[in-house]
């Protein structure tokens, strides 16, 4: 079972844009959607970029190299209906993000 781990405070999240930042050595990108934070592996499944640079509108975030969407809640690919990335706990305590990895 994993833990959560401190990541950043919560204004060094972009409102439109990914976090992307290693945990455990896992790379994961963290997203602002309205107010809530959420965390999927930083591989899209189009051809294993990082998210970086990408853009988040709503639920969706959008690859920049190819422009693959996939939803950020579910982990869903938008692409591929049977394509779906890891997705992680987030939690905010004391204007913190910490995001939970599962061994």
């Amino acid at each position: 079972m994993g833990e959560f781990i401190k990541v950043c405070p919560v204004e060094e999240i972009p409102e439109n844009e990914p976090l992307v930042v290693e945990i455990d050595g896992f790379p994961v990108a963290i997203c602002k959607v309205a107010g809530k934070f959420y965390a999927i592996e930083d591989i899209c499944p189009h051809q294993g970029a990082s998210y970086d640079g990408g853009e988040v509108e709503g639920e969706v975030l959008t690859c920049p190299l190819h422009g693959w969407r996939t939803n950020v809640v579910t982990g869903k690919s938008l692409e591929s209906e049977n394509i779906e990335i890891e997705t992680y706990e987030v939690k905010v305590e004391e204007g913190h993000v910490y995001v939970k990895i599962e061994d």
